[in-house]
């Protein structure tokens, strides 16, 4: 079949939907199937081989559904290249950023049938700012995309949800969908690859960053504020965890970085023991031996929906500690906690229970073994595919 992929990020871009789309793309693109991807503009992505499979259109363009911030770009182009598009399935990812919000006036145009993959719904929720008007024009101009959904989502022959959660939150989007009795509905999680993690070809990732024997406990997430680092600094100073070493691997060091470092400084002062260690722009093998390497990992965002960085802790036998976000509750292998207060007494009965975290370790591992295995996700996206193109076929029989 052929297929189209329409993603706002995708490699080299290093976020949870790009890795989510890449593996998509070419998971269906092994299985047989002609696979385009749309996407934003990246000065360094490689240009397509002339077979390539998937095949990478890019449009210049920036910007989501927010009136606040808008959409800027070749807009025009885009929305022509899906009036054109001549395949079986067209998959949009999220709901909110261009290239699903520019696709809303066209998708009556577009002859492939059509999916939509939410990955976590936020438009209705208000980000507190400390400054008037506190956020409340943003979180305004999130609105129309909420009183639309009901409408929107009937444009779409699936839509596919990552959890069955419902809630106000991450998940508002499938409440919705119940609510309104919108019955077109696929669970189909995230996943991890299990193979990454036990490849003895990885780096010593301890000898290589000087990291001591101690317990390890890493982070993975892009610095900035909605990550939180500063809570995994915060509750790792006041566990007092003797020679435990934390380790946070960011993109790239960048102000909110600082503020961290100055903290932990601060901290430090007072609670001496154990050693953060700060990194940046690792390559994925020097990322997969620091999860096979950790002995905890550490997850302090302030929101998610179903957090990648979760999954490949599972599928590297690496329990999980994490602030109550999205669906992580659901997620077995670790504990969820609500406060630092929480996370302090947590971290201190994790590091001084090696029994519980290899308990712990041994659920997150079995669980990505029976549902968090990206082939196992891909395989569930290909059999969707075939039974909404199916419709498509008996409907035009």
């Amino acid at each position: 079949m052929k297929i189209l992929i329409a993603t706002f990020t995708y490699p080299p871009n290093a976020d949870g939907v790009a890795e989510a789309s890449a593996v998509l793309a070419q998971g269906l693109a092994r299985r047989g199937h002609a696979v385009t991807v749309a996407t934003e503009f990246h000065p360094q992505r490689k240009p397509n081989a002339p077979d390539a499979n998937p095949r990478v259109e890019q449009f210049k363009i920036t910007g989501f559904s927010n009136w606040r911030i808008g959409i800027q770009g070749e807009t025009g182009a885009y929305r022509k290249f899906l009036r054109n598009f001549s395949g079986d399935l067209a998959i949009f990812q999220t709901w909110d950023m261009w290239p699903t919000h520019l696709a809303f006036p066209c998708l009556g145009q577009i002859k492939a049938k059509k999916v939509l993959v939410s990955h976590g719904f936020a438009a209705h929720i208000w980000k507190r700012h400390h400054k008037f008007p506190w956020g409340l024009g943003y979180w305004m101009g999130g609105w129309p995309l909420v009183l639309q959904t009901p409408f929107l989502m009937r444009k779409f022959h699936q839509v596919v949800f990552l959890s069955q959660r419902c809630d106000w939150g991450r998940f508002f989007d499938h409440r919705i969908a119940r609510w309104t009795g919108f019955n077109k509905v696929s669970i189909i999680p995230n996943g991890a690859f299990a193979r990454e993690f036990n490849d003895d070809t990885l780096p010593d990732f301890r000898k290589d960053f000087g990291i001591g024997p101690g317990l390890m406990i890493l982070c993975v997430a892009k610095y900035c504020d909605g990550k939180n680092q500063l809570l995994a600094v915060g509750a790792f100073r006041r566990a007092k965890l003797g020679d435990a070493t934390l380790v946070l691997i960011g993109n790239e060091f960048n102000d909110y970085t600082e503020q961290v470092r100055l903290r932990d400084d601060e901290l430090q002062k007072e609670f001496p023991a154990g050693c953060v260690v700060w990194l940046e722009k690792l390559n994925r093998k020097q990322i997969c031996a620091a999860y096979r390497t950790a002995d905890l990992f550490i997850l302090p965002s302030r929101a998610e929906s179903q957090p990648i960085v979760l999954l490949e802790a599972m599928a590297s036998h690496t329990p999980w500690l994490s602030t109550d976000v999205g669906c992580v509750s659901e997620l077995p292998g670790g504990v969820v906690v609500q406060t630092e207060n929480e996370m302090v007494t947590r971290l201190q009965e994790l590091a001084g229970s090696a029994a519980l975290q290899q308990q712990l370790a041994a659920d997150g591992w079995a669980a990505n073994q029976k549902t968090y295995d990206w082939e196992q996700v891909v395989a569930a996206y290909e059999r969707l595919i075939t039974k909404v193109c199916a419709e498509r076929q008996v409907a035009a029989s």
